[in-house]
């Protein structure tokens, strides 16, 4: 039987073979798809061109094309990357928020002559798309930004209004077609295109009807990007893709603009949720639904008006598993306070719009990122693209949870199910450090569901039995998590019980001859597995004969390595829970 050191050594071994060691660069998002995204048959969410869903585990880097050399986007990207993200959110022209705005690092202006969209520079946009290459390379999806700004005063709304609108017109054809050294951006896979910034257009006609003519400019040169909009939040439950009129009908992707305030994020990702482009006014497209994303909530390390301590990871969980339960099932955006703007104050730049940036390589690794690496590899191992909201028709016809609890009747409860009735998540804030019981209504679910409890500061499961699908249940939650806060994720799973499928509470340890303690076993095993798995079936499908590449040494590197792995996968399996 393997040891855990036996285990570890594995583990390491493979990840460092295949490259999925973030500090090595070189490897792809896990799970990259095949690009360009598409819509699935029921518009809830992405899929790419093998049909396969795309769940979005974004990060919000909106100063990289100014803030970052090519080297350190690189680094960057990487390290997101090892993370478990596969997108990022970029503004394609930083106004603000770059050493030397609004040039590159390299001296490069995106308008030779200040603000003038006739004057396009192609160098700068090549060094933007040299930036989108790279993301492309990785297997990242690149949310590319027109930041228009805030209003008046504001570099890139005041451009809107100073360009003719022949200009406006004449910066679409440029940026899908480009010119020069710049090839154009309508050949870039990976990206689409986010519209506005921060602002709602009202009797501002002009700068609107620009930022408008690039975009249809845009598709006039032959653009099939997806495309989606940012118009701030103008009032409760509307800081939607779909709040610009004007633009409704470009809008292939619903996105959720909130924060604990103003409307707050049930609400609003609820309000995108049951969007129907056919019935609404100024869209009438035959659409029955838009995929939609959380685009911005509070960032970490950030403090708005509704919260206190800088968005902690506490605060961070709660937005983010409470967007994707109500609604935000294509996936979200997180956001770092320093990460963002890309802050150097050692070098004297920093974006800081709250107290205490410190350099952005110090923040890449913060607790809230850990807990969006744990996120994506759960996501990734469930069926999340079948969930619907709690809550009456439009959502799942059916509230999960009692008592008021469910975010659906105003209660800190979100959840979601799969009509079909395999699956079922429900998210309990942290509220301390004590347990929290819930009244479930399981009769959604197709029969008795195997209970556990997800802690999502450990990524450890705990088990709570078995639920028939009958009558309400009460359910209590395992008290303080790994990070001392009370937050979990109750996850309900039909189909595990149906075929005996293991159920091991972290707590009682599987014997495993020192593979597991505790089923603190980390993914990184199963992951170098299943890369060597897709590594094979990639040769085989492009005609390598595996035969010929096992040479002595490699056969007696890697084969030696087969039966621990298989050891340590069994153990950590059993103890994680993704089976």
């Amino acid at each position: 039987m393997a040891t855990r050191r036996q285990c570890v050594i594995v583990a390491r071994s493979l990840a460092l073979w295949l490259g999925l060691v973030g500090a090595m660069g070189g490897g792809r998002a896990l799970g990259a798809a095949a690009f360009p995204l598409g819509v699935s048959a029921n518009r809830h969410y992405l899929v790419d061109q093998n049909g396969t869903p795309f769940f979005m585990v974004g990060d919000a880097a909106q100063s990289a094309a100014g803030a970052l050399t090519l080297a350190e986007f690189r680094d960057y990207i990487d390290t997101r990357v090892s993370q478990g993200f596969n997108t990022i959110n970029v503004n394609v022209v930083e106004d603000v928020h770059s050493p030397n705005p609004p040039a590159d690092r390299s001296g490069d202006r995106p308008f030779t002559s200040a603000g003038d969209f006739s004057t396009a520079n192609d160098t700068y946009f090549a060094g933007v798309a040299q930036k989108i290459a790279y993301a492309l390379s990785k297997g990242v999806f690149v949310l590319l930004a027109y930041y228009s700004g805030h209003g008046v005063g504001d570099p890139g709304y005041d451009q809107l209004v100073s360009n003719s609108l022949a200009n406006c017109q004449g910066l679409g054809t440029y940026l899908a077609n480009g010119h020069g050294a710049f090839g154009g951006f309508k050949g870039y896979p990976n990206v689409a295109w986010v519209w506005g910034a921060d602002h709602l257009f009202s009797s501002d006609t002009a700068p609107r009807d620009c930022l408008h003519a690039i975009a249809q400019y845009m598709k006039s040169a032959g653009s099939t990007q997806l495309m989606s909009g940012d118009w701030g939040i103008p009032a409760g439950n509307s800081g939607l893709a779909t709040a610009q009129a004007e633009f409704r009908t470009y809008m292939d992707l619903q996105n959720t603009y909130a924060y604990l305030e103003n409307g707050g994020i049930p609400g609003t990702a609820r309000a995108g949720y049951s969007y129907i482009p056919s019935s609404a006014s100024s869209d009438g497209r035959a659409l029955s639904a838009l995929p939609q994303y959380l685009k911005e909530t509070g960032y970490e390390g950030e403090s708005t008006s509704g919260e206190t301590g800088g968005a902690p990871a506490t605060n961070l969980r709660f937005y983010q598993w409470t967007a994707i339960l109500n609604g935000d099932t294509t996936g979200l955006l997180y956001g770092h306070r320093d990460v963002w703007g890309f802050a150097t104050p050692a070098t004297g730049y920093s974006p800081c719009l709250f107290p205490g940036c410190t350099v952005w390589t110090s923040s890449i690794n913060s607790a809230g990122a850990q807990d969006m690496a744990r996120l994506s590899t759960f996501i990734r191992s469930i069926a999340w693209h079948k969930l619907a909201p709690s809550g009456p028709s439009p959502f799942l016809g059916r509230v999960l949870i009692g008592g008021g609890q469910d975010s659906s009747a105003g209660g800190d409860v979100s959840a979601a199910a799969d009509p079909a009735g395999t699956l079922l998540l429900a998210y309990v804030p942290s509220t301390g450090t004590g347990a929290r019981s819930l009244n479930i209504d399981p009769r959604s679910m197709s029969g008795a569901a195997r209970a556990r409890w997800w802690d999502p500061t450990s990524g450890a499961f705990t088990d709570a039995g078995s639920i028939p699908n009958t009558g309400t249940q009460v359910i209590t939650s395992p008290g303080a998590n790994a990070a001392g806060a009370n937050d979990w994720l109750l996850v309900l799973d039909a189909a595990a019980v149906a075929t005996a499928a293991p159920s091991v509470a972290p707590a009682k340890a599987v014997s495993s001859g020192g593979c597991s303690q505790g089923g603190q076993i980390t993914g990184l095993l199963a992951a170098a597995l299943a890369a060597y798995g897709a590594r094979r079936w990639f040769r085989s499908r492009r005609g390598y004969d595996p035969a010929s590449m096992r040479t002595p040494e490699r056969v007696g590197r890697r084969d030696d390595l087969r039966p621990l792995a298989g050891q340590c996968l069994h153990h950590a399996e059993a103890n994680s829970g993704f089976v």
